[in-house]
């Protein structure tokens, strides 16, 4: 992601929750929920809504690297019958933030600006902006919405731009076939976007 920073999903530490890796105190909210359910399974509660006793990974690239059979084995201490299988557990992982992030994709597109000149009409506009361009978009259009962006900050407009955003998501969450550039409103789905893109992208890296 260009011009954007790791996402923390909550100002204000409410609750901190240890990372059974590294064993590092992080806010809860910025840290992914395991439960282990009866038969031993261990799933990602991305809502954090799931009953009964979790742990938490904290989610940053060394303890990711870290993650293998042995080492998710730890959770036994709480979890006697989990079963350790890092392969499955990043499959789940990788089928859970797709699912979170496609859902607060769909509620950022009911009112996005769709194209170029959507988007450029919507610069206009004194909103706080997050705009996103895919990875399968011209150099052309990349360079002008960076040249767009930077004019609108001159103009003391809060805006941010997302560069190679996955131009697959979009067309399947927008149901269009071609898509390169959108603008939606800044709010909390977009926090929600990009953690759970930034953790897509950590998984992949993790695989």
């Amino acid at each position: 992601m260009d011009g954007l920073t790791k996402v923390d999903s909550v100002k204000k530490v409410h609750h901190q929750r240890t990372c059974f890796l590294c064993r590092h105190k992080h806010d809860a909210a910025a840290m992914l929920r395991l439960v282990v359910d009866s038969d031993g399974e261990i799933w990602p509660d991305v809502l954090h809504k799931a009953p009964g006793r979790g742990s938490y990974l904290c989610m940053e690239t060394g303890c990711l690297a870290r993650l293998n059979d042995r080492s998710i084995a730890r959770l036994k201490r709480h979890f006697p019958i989990l079963k350790a299988n890092k392969a499955l557990l990043l499959q789940r992982f990788n089928a859970a933030f797709s699912l979170q992030a496609e859902r607060s994709l769909s509620r950022l597109l009911i009112t996005a600006a769709l194209g170029r000149d959507a988007v450029m009409h919507r610069m206009w506009h004194h909103a706080p902006l997050l705009v996103i361009v895919t990875d399968q978009s011209g150099q052309a259009l990349q360079r002008q919405m960076v040249d767009a962006v930077e004019k609108r900050r001159n103009d003391g407009k809060k805006v941010e731009l997302w560069l190679d955003f996955d131009a697959d998501m979009l067309a399947k969450v927008s149901k269009r076939e071609k898509i390169s550039v959108v603008a939606v409103r800044y709010c909390k789905d977009v926090m929600r976007l990009q953690q759970f893109s930034t953790w897509l992208d950590q998984v992949k890296e993790a695989g």
